[in-house]
């Protein structure tokens, strides 16, 4: 190769510190970018070891939650107080449902010394729709005392005549067997 003519050497070395300084320049904005990202994330921890700090601070929830809230989980003092109480529950949900009852029992106390001896079991016979069977076991569901549903089936009401057509708009009437379950208090010996 030939050396550059002698002309040339100011521009060749005009040329090598503009590189040299696009280089440093560039190496600068990177580094900036980094601090700038470390400094970020430094910042967040912050923030979320403040947050944690807080948190910590609040007073802890109490350990017997229920008795805070006032929730009452079971029925009556007594087989009888209780099977009433479910069984008024139930039926008045239905009916608030804008169910029709067809039939409503309680199944007999079971003498055990266990968990099984506080159990009342209500059974009911319904007519709903699918919005008043959801509603329905929603509020069972939801609210205090505690029921339990043991079993529950639904089968579809065909009662169209021969003219008839089924409106698509409302909902379809369901005939709704259930059996919901709760518990009443042991009663102190």
């Amino acid at each position: 190769m030939k050396a550059l003519p002698e002309k040339y050497h100011a521009t060749a070395a005009v040329s090598v510190v503009l590189i040299f300084v696009i280089v440093l320049i560039s190496s600068l904005l990177f580094t900036w970018g980094i601090i700038t990202a470390t400094q970020s994330e430094v910042d967040a921890r912050q923030a979320q070891l403040e947050a944690l700090q807080r948190r910590a601070a609040l007073p802890s929830a109490p350990a017997n939650a229920e008795k805070t809230i006032g929730v009452e989980p079971f029925f009556g003092d007594s087989f009888g107080l209780a099977a009433n109480d479910l069984q008024q529950r139930v039926v008045g949900l239905i009916e608030s449902a804008g169910g029709t009852l067809t039939t409503v029992g309680v199944d007999p106390q079971v003498t055990a010394d266990d968990e099984s001896g506080r159990r009342v079991v209500v059974q009911a016979v319904a007519e709903l729709t699918n919005d008043g069977l959801q509603e329905l076991l929603y509020q069972l569901e939801s609210e205090a005392p505690f029921v339990f549903i043991d079993n529950l089936t639904v089968n579809r009401v065909t009662q169209r005549g021969a003219g008839e057509v089924e409106d698509t708009k409302t909902s379809p009437r369901l005939s709704v067997d259930l059996r919901a379950a709760g518990y009443f208090k042991r009663s102190a010996p």
